[in-house]
């Protein structure tokens, strides 16, 4: 017994490559679920490392002044805290 969706292709003029079984798709289910869930991983992950590039950009390149006379370290960190405290502030007061 063919499904639904086969049988429109069966009925048609179609190359025999086209014509698959009805539980073809159904086998590759768990595949796109696996990747699915490894791509939901990576998102956040992608998102952080694209918020520290950009953070490293502004740090470096549109505020060259706080990295001058060997206070790199300072500024560094001054932002780096500066940006959590925005954050936290941010969460708790909506």
């Amino acid at each position: 017994m063919r499904s639904p969706c086969a049988v429109p292709a069966s009925r048609q003029v179609w190359p025999c490559w086209w014509r698959r079984p009805a539980g073809f798709s159904n086998r590759w289910v768990p595949c796109w679920a696996l990747l699915s869930s490894g791509l939901a991983l990576a998102y956040p992950i992608g998102l952080g490392l694209a918020a520290g590039a950009m953070l490293f950009v502004v740090s470096h390149e549109v505020i060259p002044e706080t990295h001058r006379n060997g206070h790199q370290t300072a500024a560094t960190l001054g932002l780096m805290v500066g940006f959590a405290l925005m954050m936290v502030l941010d969460t708790s007061l909506g």
